[in-house]
């Protein structure tokens, strides 16, 4: 908020970098926000709604032709940007939520269905004794503590299987998808 750290535009206080988990955090936010928000609230559910359906334009707008999106969301072609399971997974939630509870309009299935397809595709594994495994998830980054927020952090952060942060979101994105399909 003040624009103080190094990574922060000196007038926005925004990062430059879109990382598709921070962002995910904040598109599973909304969708749960708006499920639980009484009715009362209208104007704050303007905003969050209002919110929802840009980001949804947003996500549609960068996701991979493999149905799922990059670590740096709008930067597909950068050196080094990789497709990413926690951030997709956590987009997919909040798309396919969004569906269910009426907050989004049916026409972006087609989004939900191919990111999460691609999910299936990109990232889940099955080893030689039968375990199941959802790759290609960022271990951890953000900013503060030291990190710099530049392109080359959120390049260098280890890619690794099983975290709980890429396999949550994909057991919750799981679950919503269900409740569409059983609908």
């Amino acid at each position: 908020e003040k624009a103080a750290q190094n990574w922060a535009d000196p007038k926005t206080g925004l990062s430059k970098f879109h990382w598709s988990r921070g962002m995910g955090w904040y598109a599973m936010a909304l969708v749960d926000m708006l499920e639980i928000l009484p009715e009362d609230q209208a104007e704050l559910r303007a905003i969050l709604q209002r919110q929802l359906t840009e980001l949804a334009v947003v996500l549609v707008r960068y996701q991979d032709d493999s149905g799922v999106w990059y670590q740096i969301t709008d930067m597909p072609d950068a050196t080094g940007n990789y497709l990413e399971a926690s951030g997709s997974s956590m987009f997919v939630y909040a798309l396919a939520k969004g569906i269910n509870l009426g907050l989004l309009p049916e026409t972006y299935k087609v989004a939900m269905m191919n990111g999460y397809q691609g999910i299936v595709r990109e990232f889940v594994s099955l080893d030689p004794d039968g375990d199941v495994h959802l790759n290609g998830i960022c271990q951890v980054a953000g900013l503060g503590f030291g990190r710099d927020g530049s392109y080359r952090y959120y390049q260098s952060e280890p890619i690794v299987a099983d975290d709980i942060k890429g396999l949550t979101p994909f057991i919750m994105a799981s679950v919503q998808i269900s409740k569409l399909l059983s609908r």
